[in-house]
C-alpha cells in the first residue's frame, strides 16, 4: 500500500516536471534565442555606423547601450580599436610583403581609453578613427539568463560564461576630419 502511494507520488511529480517545468524552460530558450539574435544585430549596427562615419560619438554610443539594454538584461560593452600605423623600413620592423617599402603595425587601443577620451571634460563630442583601422564592438551579459539559472538550479551546473555574447569587428572605411 505504501509502495503504491509512493509510486503514485513519484509519477505525479514527474508529470508536473514534464508538463510544466520543461515547456517553461523551452519558452525561455526561445526568447533568449531572439535576444541573442537582436544583440548580434545591434552590435553589427554599431560597427557599421562607426565604419561608415569614421567616428564614435556620444549619441551613437548611448543609442547602442539603449538598443542592447532593451532586452531587460544588463550588458558590458567594449569598443576597441586597432590603429594602423605605417613605418619606414629603417624602423627595423618586418616588411608588409617582399616588395613593400613600409612596415605595417596595428596598435591596440582599449575601450577604457576610447571612452575616457569620448567623455573627457574637453567638450569633445566624438572619438575619431582613421581609415583602415579595425574597430571591434563586444557586448556580453553580466547576469545569467532565466534558462541558465534553471540549469544551475535543477542540474546543479555552475556556469561561468555570459548567457549572451556578441563580438563583431570591421574596417573603418571613412575618415572624418
Amino acid at each position: 500500500m505504501i509502495d503504491e502511494g509512493l509510486g503514485l507520488l513519484t509519477a505525479t511529480f514527474l508529470a508536473i516536471v514534464l508538463l510544466l517545468i520543461f515547456p517553461i524552460y523551452q519558452e525561455f530558450q526561445q526568447q533568449e534565442s531572439l535576444i541573442q539574435l537582436q544583440l548580434v544585430q545591434d552590435v553589427d549596427w554599431a560597427v557599421q555606423q562607426i565604419s561608415e562615419q569614421g567616428k564614435l560619438d556620444k549619441l551613437l554610443y548611448e543609442q547602442l547601450l539603449t538598443k542592447i539594454n532593451r532586452s531587460g538584461y544588463a550588458f558590458e560593452v567594449e569598443i576597441s580599436r586597432q590603429e594602423r600605423k605605417v613605418y619606414p623600413l629603417e624602423s627595423g620592423l618586418p616588411k608588409v610583403n617582399a616588395h613593400s617599402q613600409v612596415a605595417l603595425v596595428y596598435e591596440e587601443i582599449s575601450s577604457e581609453q576610447i571612452l575616457a577620451e569620448l567623455y573627457a571634460d574637453n567638450n569633445q563630442q566624438a572619438y575619431y578613427f582613421k581609415k583602415g583601422d579595425y574597430v571591434r564592438v563586444t557586448a556580453k551579459s553580466t547576469a545569467l539568463s532565466h534558462s541558465d539559472r534553471w540549469l544551475e538550479i535543477f542540474w546543479r551546473t555552475k556556469l561561468d560564461r555570459p548567457s549572451f555574447y556578441a563580438s563583431i569587428a570591421g574596417v573603418v572605411a571613412h575618415e572624418t576630419d
